[in-house]
């Protein structure tokens, strides 16, 4: 199962074809990219890698009204 923050590659083509699969290796991007360039006569597989990422995480608040109403 992938995570956030675990290393991937992913394999563009700047023709407009969005990537369709994350690789764990560098080598697996590579073998994908050449098999798709064997297919795709002229035009160029980039094998890039994510180098950073930002989330926003909202806080998660926890208020407690009125302990005089919890039964226990």
């Amino acid at each position: 199962m992938n995570t956030d923050a675990d290393e991937f590659y992913l394999v563009w083509n700047p023709n407009g074809y969005n990537p369709q699969h994350r690789h764990a290796s560098y080598e697996d991007a590579a073998k994908e990219a050449k098999r798709l360039a064997e297919q795709n006569r002229g035009q160029s597989f980039f094998v890039l890698a994510a180098l950073a990422f930002a989330k926003v995480r909202d806080p998660v608040e926890f208020t407690t009204i009125n302990r005089d109403l919890i039964p226990f």
